[in-house]
């Protein structure tokens, strides 16, 4: 099923459900944000893609509300519910033996590094992001391929 196939029917479920409201407001608004991006750009449908970007901004969004609240010390439980909610949406991202494969398999088949220091990291990050599309998260792999390349 696709992305936006999935949060329509699951919040035509939490309606009918009755019983969470900050799921059903939360998947009401991401439901209204993806259907406008397309609409937005050429009166289209939304396509995958631009939903998924859409949950990881509501993700973005909510991680840095989830901050704010811990700093000023407040109640941080609604924003913790609205997360795993959210992440639930996220596709799995790729694990450290992945990464480190395809960082190893990406070194093995790369030798212009232009003599630039940082420019064969730069390579493989830009390599991860196209080969793992919507899965990667620059920050987390980070730490991975600075390990691997003993940098």
């Amino acid at each position: 099923m696709s992305l936006i196939a999935q949060i329509k029917t699951d919040l035509l479920e939490s309606r009918k459900a009755r019983t969470d409201a900050v799921r059903t407001a939360l998947l009401t608004t991401l439901s209204a944000e993806i259907a406008t991006v397309g609409k937005t750009k050429e009166n289209r449908d939304t396509t995958e893609e631009e939903a998924s970007a859409v949950v990881r901004k509501f993700v973005k969004n909510a991680g840095q509300t989830l901050s704010d609240l811990e700093k000023a010390g407040r109640d941080t439980g609604a924003i913790q519910h609205e997360l795993a909610i959210l992440k639930a949406y996220l596709p799995a991202a790729p694990t450290i033996e992945e990464l480190e494969a395809a960082i190893a398999e990406i070194v093995a088949g790369s030798d212009a590094t232009g003599g630039k220091p940082g420019a064969l990291r730069g390579l493989v990050m830009k390599n991860l992001k196209d080969r793992f599309g919507d899965r990667f998260d620059g920050a987390a792999a980070a730490p991975v391929v600075g390990r691997v390349l003993g940098a």
